[in-house]
């Protein structure tokens, strides 16, 4: 059966695997794609080990994520269901907790396990929740606290291989694990115009809720596992394709329908040894010619020559920007004028002198001794009130000259201590920006720079987007020119291979693995998978990673497949280059109010 996986990428490719195994051929169309989520991988470090009485997961993304987020592997895990406990194993965990497979199971399975007077339930988890698993934990007294760690973007249409396969009766099911996914198949079909076709598929759907969002949409069947995991799912699928071997009347007269047909080495499809032998030449005639076609013209020396010059401008130009830019900065702020000391010398004569005065007068109201009979007292004690008021005056103005001593003195100490600082974080980041232009891993260089950005919410979030590719470093600008070479044969090579021929597409994909197939660079007006690759290879030649990626994007099916790594792996080199230019802008930011200040 060729049945259509809906499931985002990471959990698709282990599914299509063991359909693989089954005798099933799977067709892959992620309903959702997921995006990570740095503002909640941000809050983790927020929680203390001593806090956390356990981690609630619900799904393998919410797991997967944890761990690249997440260093820490001695929490206790609740998973939701097997599938997810699996991915905490991989991940490291050793104590595990699995439900049976939906919401209302982990609740139960958290009390049976838990204690409310043991700390907090963390619950890493997507955007979206299925369930109330807040309110049916906390109406029994457990503290409950969630991290979203990433999202779900829905895929706005089917492509239109996909819609051509449906209308042709080539999809014989679809596998929906979520109401959310049922609910965006059920809307694609309808805007896609090929409802009416899924009279033809079977809806193979994990649980009740999954199969009550089909509502509106007719199908062949709707079958629904007897429990929310997947173990039970798959064993609603009939039996798979088998390749056995079987020699000419050997089929037994019970042999089922389903059987023979099963059995691709059976007369039944009424082709004799020879016709077959016939079409399989044909067919390595026509691979042949294609790859003889693809490659005309292609890879000479002068080609090139031509990729590596234009890259390796493009890398000299936009470090030696980078460079120029700093230095121009860093002159600007030299030529300033600098703070001038503060003499207060001056001051501390006056306060002295004040301090004198103050001294003398009050010797001066000792000696004086007051008389009850005397005319003159009364003028004398008049004289003490006036000298009290001003001693009063003198001790305020003391006070007040001290104070601004203060503030002077302080306001120098954080001007340096700000300049240090930005200056401080711009060598960290032209480190960074060094490492960052190979495809080494860049851990050190970025736990420097997190230690400099401590405290700035701009630098901490720019650092949290880079974390996930430190360990392991990003393609660099030049291997991934290098591998769009590999990624282009593979892209052409899907579109030269027919879908759905049996043993005939098997033959067309031995043979045309031996031949290197590449369209021509310079046909940039051409239609179809052939001209988006074009256009994607002269985008690379030029150092435009993100029009090449535009361009693959618009590919479906088998194509899009073949071409999905190279994505992958230039998308992630794009979005370290926007975290270091964000960070960059900002640091140059905070030298410009540095130097404002003088």
């Amino acid at each position: 059966m060729r049945l259509l996986i809906t499931r985002p990428k990471e959990d698709a490719e282990p599914l299509a695997k063991i359909l693989r195994d089954k005798g099933h051929e799977p067709v892959l169309f992620p309903l959702l794609t997921i995006k990570p989520e740095a503002d909640g991988a941000g809050q983790l470090k927020n929680f203390k080990d001593e806090d956390i009485q356990a981690l609630l997961v619900t799904s393998a993304n919410g797991m997967r994520h944890f761990a690249r987020a997440d260093k820490r592997r001695h929490f206790k895990i609740m998973a939701v269901g097997d599938a997810t406990g699996e991915a905490a194993r991989e991940a490291g965990f050793k104590e595990i907790e699995c439900a049976t497979g939906d919401v209302d199971g982990l609740a139960k399975l958290v009390k049976d396990k838990c204690d409310p007077k043991k700390g907090t339930l963390l619950h890493v988890a997507g955007s979206r929740l299925a369930g109330d698993l807040k309110g049916m934990l906390e109406k029994d007294g457990f503290t409950y606290a969630r991290v979203v760690l990433y999202s779900a973007d829905k895929t706005t249409e089917l492509s239109l291989t996909l819609k051509q396969e449906i209308k042709a009766g080539k999809i014989d099911g679809v596998l929906l694990y979520s109401p959310r996914t049922s609910t965006a198949f059920a809307e694609l079909a309808r805007k896609g115009g090929v409802q009416g076709d899924l009279k033809k598929m079977t809806a193979y759907c994990l649980s009740d809720a999954v199969a009550k969002n089909l509502d509106g949409i007719t199908f062949k069947e709707v079958k629904t596992a007897k429990t929310p995991d997947q173990a039970a799912l798959l064993t609603l699928l009939p039996e798979g394709k088998t390749e056995t071997k079987k020699e000419a009347g050997a089929a037994k007269p019970s042999d089922t329908a389903a059987e023979t047909q099963a059995t691709t080495q059976t007369p039944a499809n009424g082709l004799s040894f020879k016709a077959k032998a016939l079409m399989g030449a044909a067919v390595i005639v026509v691979a042949v010619g294609v790859g003889g076609f693809f490659t005309q013209n292609l890879w000479v020396p002068a080609v090139k020559t031509e990729m590596a010059h234009a890259l390796k401008i493009n890398q000299t130009e936009d470090i030696e920007r980078f460079m120029s830019t700093i230095s121009v900065r860093m002159a600007e702020l030299e030529k300033r004028k600098q703070p001038a000391p503060v003499d207060v010398q001056p001051l501390l004569d006056k306060i002295a002198a004040l301090e004198g005065t103050i001294g003398a007068l009050q010797t001066e109201i000792a000696s004086i001794e007051i008389s009850n009979t005397s005319g003159a007292s009364v003028e004398e004690v008049k004289e003490i009130v006036a000298l009290k008021v001003e001693n009063d005056r003198l001790n305020q103005l003391v006070i007040e000259l001290n104070a601004r001593l203060t503030d002077l003195e302080a306001a120098q100490v954080q001007e340096r201590s700000s300049s240090d600082s930005a200056q401080a974080l711009v060598a960290s980041l032209s480190t960074l920006r060094e490492v960052l232009r190979t495809s080494s891993p860049f851990e050190a260089e970025l736990a420097a720079l997190a230690a400099l950005a401590q405290g700035d919410v701009t630098l901490e979030s720019a650092v949290d987007g880079l974390k996930p590719y430190a360990t392991s470093g990003l393609a660099s600008l030049s291997a991934l020119t290098t591998s769009f070479k590999t990624a282009a044969n593979d892209i052409v090579r899907a579109v030269a291979v027919p879908e759905g021929a049996g043993w005939v597409e098997q033959t067309v994909k031995n043979v045309t693995s031996l031949v290197t197939i590449r369209s021509a660079p310079g046909n940039l007006d051409g239609e179809g998978a052939l001209g988006i690759v074009a256009r994607a290879e002269h985008n690379v030649q030029n150092g435009d990673i993100a029009a090449a990626i535009t361009e693959l994007e618009t590919l479906a099916g088998n194509p899009r497949e073949a071409a999905q790594p190279w994505i992958d792996q230039a998308k992630a080199r794009l979005d370290a280059q926007q975290s270091v230019s964000m960070m960059q802008a900002h640091i140059l930011s905070l030298l410009g109010n540095v130097g404002g200040q003088g």
